[in-house]
């Protein structure tokens, strides 16, 4: 509902399910999500749900700590992002944050991201401190030609963080800044997979890369 706050606010959940459902209009101020995950363990699964009307970002997840030796997993499958409501917080479909001890995978799997001009992007990860990550982005459609960032995909590492970003298999359609932008910064360690996806602009109305790979500092990148 608008009545504000989160749709979903998951806290240092273990083994957490949703799924067959949708989420519409949650929030009505900043940092308002739809599933809000605040820390995450074990194997976590968000299956076949609409998000509409978005305050902010759909899914927002902060992976944190480790609570094992076990990599902590985030499945997003067959999730709908439609439009960012009107009250000027729209931010991203996803957004991923690793930092300080975590260890996480997440998966993004035939996901659809409608990204409108109060959205800047379709999935934004990033590595920070110590954390290791692995992101995959798989057989997604990002309908990006409204947005007001690139409304498709931006993934970074930092710090001394490790990550792997695999973006497989998808159609980026129409945005209007950079794709796919993959950068590894600071002392940071990158392994970057981009295969079999189709980018398509509008050239009167595009402005930067189709992929865009940075290397900054020390840190090793190794891109394929």
């Amino acid at each position: 509902d608008t009545a504000g706050h989160h749709g979903i606010r998951a806290v240092g959940v273990t083994d957490f399910t949703y799924r067959d459902a949708s989420i519409v209009g949650a929030g009505d101020a900043n940092d308002e999500y739809g599933i809000w995950f605040n820390g995450g363990h074990g194997s976590n699964l968000v299956d076949n749900v609409l998000f509409d009307d978005v305050n902010e970002t759909a899914i927002q997840v902060r992976a944190f700590t480790t609570d094992d030796a076990v990599t902590d997993l985030f499945t997003f499958q067959n999730v709908d992002v439609q439009d960012h409501s009107l009250a000027g917080n729209g931010e991203h479909g996803i957004n991923v944050t690793a930092e300080s001890t975590a260890d996480a995978d997440v998966l993004i799997d035939n996901c659809t991201f409608d990204i409108n001009f109060e959205g800047s992007l379709g999935v934004n990860a990033r590595t920070i401190n110590t954390a290791s990550l692995v992101c995959t982005i798989r057989e997604c459609t990002f309908d990006a030609g409204d947005a007001f960032g690139s409304g498709s995909i931006q993934l970074i590492a930092a710090d001394t963080s490790t990550a792997t970003f695999n973006v497989i298999d998808n159609d980026l359609n129409l945005s209007p800044n950079t794709a796919i932008l993959i950068n590894n910064d600071d002392n940071a360690t990158s392994f970057a997979t981009v295969a079999g996806t189709d980018i398509d602009f509008n050239p009167a109305f595009h402005n930067g890369f189709g992929i865009s790979m940075r290397q900054d500092e020390e840190g090793p990148f190794k891109a394929l």
